[in-house]
């Protein structure tokens, strides 16, 4: 089994039996600019939520290199490490 996002980062191995897409799951659950808090669905692409964020002044500090194609589930905090840029880097404000 293989659950896949926007598919910028699959692994590399033997082909699966199954493969579930986090494709619809892409909305915006909650979100409060004033607060900085936002929910969101797993498959929501990086640059939308950026979008979103950009109407109130605000970003998402990942930069992985495909933000059209990225989805928040692939660039969580435990892989962005391995895949993300200089912008991820956690900072208190």
């Amino acid at each position: 089994m293989l659950f896949v996002g926007g598919g910028t980062a699959l692994p590399p191995g033997p082909p699966v039996d199954l493969e579930i897409s986090s494709e619809k799951l892409d909305r915006v659950i909650e979100y409060e600019p004033a607060d900085q808090v936002v929910i969101v669905e797993c498959g929501l692409r990086l640059a939308a939520l950026q979008r979103e964020l950009a109407k109130h002044g605000q970003r998402l500090a990942l930069d992985p290199p495909q933000p059209d194609k990225a989805t928040l589930g692939g660039s969580s905090p435990r892989t962005r490490s391995v895949r993300s840029g200089p912008a991820s880097v956690p900072c208190a404000t």
